[in-house]
């Protein structure tokens, strides 16, 4: 089960820097074969917009995490489903 009281919350807020870091590559990587150059704003903004938006859901989805377990009552399932010959 999660606890939320042992996440370090400053290590997620790095993992999603890193990652608006990494698609702000990514997005100005794509552009360069373009006809023009795409200017620094709009490669950084979107990005930038992405990561902030999904680093301030993050608490609500640990959250969510932690109250709906969907694994309690999967373990029978996904054995029987792994166990039971498929239909020919």
């Amino acid at each position: 089960m999660l606890k939320l009281e042992r996440i370090n919350w400053l290590r997620v807020a790095l993992a999603w820097g890193l990652f608006t870091a990494f698609m702000v590559v990514v997005v100005y990587a794509q552009a360069l074969p373009g006809a023009r150059p795409v200017p620094w704003r709009t490669a950084v903004l979107g990005p930038l917009l992405y990561g902030l938006i999904w680093l301030l859901f993050t608490p609500g989805i640990f959250w969510l995490a932690t109250r709906f377990d969907l694994t309690a009552g999967r373990r029978g399932w996904v054995a029987s489903a792994w166990c039971t010959p498929a239909p020919a």
